[in-house]
């Protein structure tokens, strides 16, 4: 009797390390993949850079959201502060206040997307997200700018206002659309990279394995494929759209590899 005792007591404490283990193991995996999109987050930096006067923006935030969206909003936060720390460290000019710019721009948008996807995992609970994080990232940037512009470029808070319909307004517009066309692009490819490496699982947060499998065929079936690309052309449209209005509209300028 004491025997059984002792196996099954033994048998807990196994079950128990094994646990622990294997969060372990899970954390340890995922920290390594945010690692590894953080990189590949501030590579896309040097990747393309868009600018028209004081101001740029870059690709960045596309890839901080897809891992948002993946692993969920508070790693797509951490994420917008540790790459927009090294930004400012390696490239920036600006400073303190263009690193605050920075995170506030990448964390409202990468987290209100991951946030609002998290709650609603379909095509339609990504459109949402999408749009939401466009709108929101628009309005907070109107914001800060109308705060911490004025600390670093010489105007006045009412000159920084004047610019918001002409300039500011729709800067950030296209800014948020073309990372929100290029994360609805980018999405699917990492995940699915993800799941078949087993970094991720294969259920998907709260679905059941019949349902996950139902979900795969389904997305494999040709109006599914269809539709996938379709979608996928028409974010390019967008991202194309965005940026002939960014260059000859705003006059702005394009430059890659820099």
């Amino acid at each position: 009797m004491f025997r059984t005792a002792s196996k099954k007591s033994e048998n807990k404490v196994c079950e128990s390390s094994s646990k622990t283990g294997r969060k372990q193991y899970e954390r340890t995996k995922k920290l390594v993949v945010l690692s590894l999109l953080s990189a590949i987050s501030y590579l896309s930096v040097y990747l393309v850079d868009f600018r028209v006067q004081f101001l740029s923006f870059d690709i960045k935030d596309a890839f901080i959201t897809v891992s948002a969206m993946i692993f969920g909003p508070v790693s797509g936060v951490v994420m917008s502060l540790v790459v927009s720390f090294i930004e400012m460290i390696f490239i920036s000019s600006t400073g303190w206040y263009g690193f605050l710019m920075n995170f506030i721009s990448s964390a409202v948008f990468a987290g209100i997307a991951a946030l609002i996807y998290k709650y609603r995992r379909t095509k339609a609970g990504s459109y949402i997200a999408l749009v939401s994080s466009v709108f929101a990232t628009t309005a907070v940037m109107m914001i800060a700018n109308l705060i911490v512009t004025p600390f670093y470029s010489g105007m006045t808070a009412s000159e920084v206002a004047g610019l918001i319909p002409t300039f500011l307004f729709p800067f950030n517009l296209i800014k948020s659309v073309v990372n929100a066309a290029l994360t609805f692009i980018l999405y699917k490819p990492v995940s699915t990279v993800l799941k078949r490496a087993g970094i991720i699982s294969r259920t998907n947060d709260n679905m059941t394995r019949a349902a996950s499998d139902s979900q795969e065929s389904a997305v494999k079936s040709p109006a599914n494929v269809k539709y996938t690309v379709l979608t996928s052309i028409g974010a390019i449209i967008i991202i194309i759209a965005s940026m002939l209005i960014f260059v000859f509209v705003m006059h702005g300028d394009l430059s890659f590899f820099k």
